[in-house]
């Protein structure tokens, strides 16, 4: 975990993200905005055990895992009040469209994601 300065300076953000090039580039954008990133974490077992282990602030989630949905955790994390960015590939929103803070389509832009986080963690 790495902190820094930027619009997400003080925030610990979990990045669960199966593609470990992609989990890399949003951890590292994660980091040059000025967040403390936990994983990445590439499965949904892993995710859960992250996201036990350590105080988040909000969350950025691939909602298929290798095969494994990821929406339960996504639905618990934000009825903690964690708040949470989804991301997928598919053209559809999920039903837990309504329950996060944002729901991007892949690929984003890095900016698109920082703002995506900014906004709910500046309330």
């Amino acid at each position: 975990m790495v902190a820094g300065s930027g619009p997400l300076s003080g925030k610990t953000v979990l990045v669960v993200e199966d593609s470990w090039q992609l989990a890399e580039v949003m951890k590292r954008t994660l980091e040059r905005a000025g967040a403390v990133v936990v994983g990445p974490a590439g499965t949904l077992a892993e995710a859960e055990r992250l996201a036990g282990s350590v105080a988040i602030d909000a969350a950025v989630m691939d909602l298929d895992l290798g095969g494994t949905p990821a929406d339960p955790l996504a639905e618990r994390l934000a009825r903690e009040g964690i708040k949470v960015v989804l991301l997928t590939a598919y053209a559809s929103p999920s039903a837990l469209a309504g329950k996060v803070h944002a729901y991007l389509s892949k690929p984003t832009r890095s900016q698109a994601l920082i703002e995506a986080l900014q906004k709910p963690l500046s309330r």
